[in-house]
């Protein structure tokens, strides 16, 4: 529910799948542009880390799945990874970059910003 109220929030039309299995969960038209969305909870890696883990990534395709939105439930917010870029987990840190350690964290972060609906499917969009 929170993806989708993001999603809405985002200026979409939000449609449920029905029925089980699924490659996807949501579908997002946007400006007339369908996006199959696929939700998963972020899981916590470490301190503000959080990252989209896919158990069986060969069930999904980049026929099947346009976007992946991570839930973090500590930080109430949703992220968005467009399936050319997930393998497998694709990480989110939700420090302040003032606030991380040294340059080189700071410029290997993967921050919130870069992960927004927005922004993903910009990447997506290429």
């Amino acid at each position: 529910m929170k993806v989708a109220l993001d999603l809405i929030d985002n200026g979409c039309r939000v449609a449920y799948t029905h029925g089980h299995s699924h490659p996807y969960d949501l579908i997002a038209d946007k400006d007339n542009c369908l996006l199959k969305i696929q939700v998963k909870t972020a899981k916590h890696e470490d301190k503000r880390r959080y990252a989209i883990k896919l158990p069986n990534p060969d069930k999904y395709d980049r026929e099947t799945v346009d976007l992946f939105a991570g839930y973090v439930i500590e930080e109430d917010a949703v992220f968005y990874v467009p399936y050319p870029e997930l393998g497998g987990r694709s990480p989110v840190t939700f420090t302040p970059p003032s606030k991380m350690g040294s340059d080189k964290n700071r410029d290997d972060a993967h921050l919130p910003s870069d992960y927004t609906f927005e922004a993903a499917r910009s990447r997506l969009n290429g």
